[in-house]
């Protein structure tokens, strides 16, 4: 019967009893016990599984459609124009590196082993964590594909990521805080002390709106989010005044930073840089700005996820980046459990039975 399974196509022997073996045009590798030594009742039952299956949609016997990865590219990057906006930074730089390697290749022929071979080739011009956002990109294109021919498969769901080490958080001590808005005047300032006091992305204060701030009651919305959802900031007394102050001579009634056209600021990095050097900071960034709101008010004892809301992140697990710098926090919390432990079992009464059970002894 051993030899007789050896020619048998899509069946194996397992303990005895005939077993499904096979890999359908989708790569799943179909294997189940059937339940029976005999071949013909086994035959039966595999051509039953495998109709089944093609009625489910797993069993596509569709021949796969022929398109070269070079022919994907465009459609991939007029979707992605007008829904990411990453399309500019991300898709244009990273579609032409892909088209470059795969271009002549049909999205079917394309395997891991490829895609192994493209990381290690980019490896040697650019960083692991810029190959990680091309294969990324890559899965992308592939997802697209598939919407249109479920008979094709995503190899890249079968590549690691380099592995890429934690990077440092930079923040900005109090007294680099102080030494910062010291040593520099105007707009820059302005703005520095507006993402120093809110959290906000560059993009999201330089696009900053009039309408969007409410003086009443103190509180900024930023409405230009990465996750496109609405978040909304009080404001501090020192950011309601200097708000409270610019609007009374800004030149646009629309924009809340603005050049001497009345136009919001596309770029402010020299400004910033000259700013950073007057008050000798290195190694900082606008975007610190943001990260220096968080982790001082995780290091004064606001709690993750009061600070999870601030920065509108949409996942902990980001806000967590920040969970180290809480040592205080950790360290009052334990000390008010013990105060309100105390209240029930005294540091006495513990003594005193470690005593009576020594007596004991």
């Amino acid at each position: 019967m051993k030899n007789d399974a050896a020619n048998m196509r899509n069946l194996v022997i397992r303990n005895g009893f005939w077993c499904s073996d096979f890999v359908d045009p989708m790569g799943r590798r179909i294997r189940k016990a059937l339940g029976t030594k005999d071949r013909k009742l086994a035959e039966l039952k595999l051509m039953k599984m495998q109709v089944i299956a093609y009625e489910k949609g797993n069993f596509d016997m569709k021949k796969p459609i022929r398109m070269l990865f070079r022919d994907l590219a465009p459609k991939i990057l007029e979707y992605a124009k007008d829904r990411f906006k990453s399309y500019q930074k991300v898709y244009l730089p990273v579609m032409k590196h892909l088209v470059k390697y795969f271009g002549d290749k049909y999205l079917h022929e394309i395997t891991a082993s490829q895609i192994i071979a493209y990381q290690s080739e980019r490896k040697k011009a650019v960083a692991p964590i810029t190959v990680n956002k091309e294969v990324s990109v890559l899965g992308r294109c592939f997802n697209f594909a598939i919407e249109n021919d479920p008979s094709l498969l995503n190899p890249v769901k079968r590549v690691k990521h380099f592995k890429v080490p934690e990077k440092e958080i930079r923040y900005l001590t109090i007294e680099e805080v102080s030494r910062l808005l010291q040593s520099c005047t105007g707009y820059i300032r302005e703005i520095i002390l507006t993402a120093l006091h809110t959290g906000g992305r560059k993009t999201e204060i330089l696009t900053l709106r009039w309408k969007n701030i409410d003086f009443e009651n103190k509180q900024i919305a930023f409405v230009k989010t990465k996750n496109n959802k609405v978040r909304y900031v009080p404001m501090t007394e020192a950011l309601y005044f200097m708000l409270s102050n610019r609007r009374s001579y800004a030149p646009s009634k629309e924009y809340v930073f603005t050049d001497k056209n009345g136009e919001p600021f596309g770029q402010v990095n020299k400004a910033f840089r000259s700013a950073l050097k007057s008050a000798s900071i290195e190694n900082f960034t606008l975007h610190g700005c943001r990260h220096t709101y968080a982790s001082q008010l995780v290091m004064s004892g606001v709690d993750l996820l009061t600070v999870k809301e601030l920065l509108g992140h949409g996942d902990i697990k980001t806000t967590l980046i920040y969970a180290h710098l809480a040592p205080k926090h950790k360290v009052e919390a334990v000390k008010t459990y013990e105060k309100h432990l105390g209240q029930v079992v005294s540091l006495r009464h513990i003594y005193d039975t470690r005593a009576d059970s020594t007596s004991a002894v």
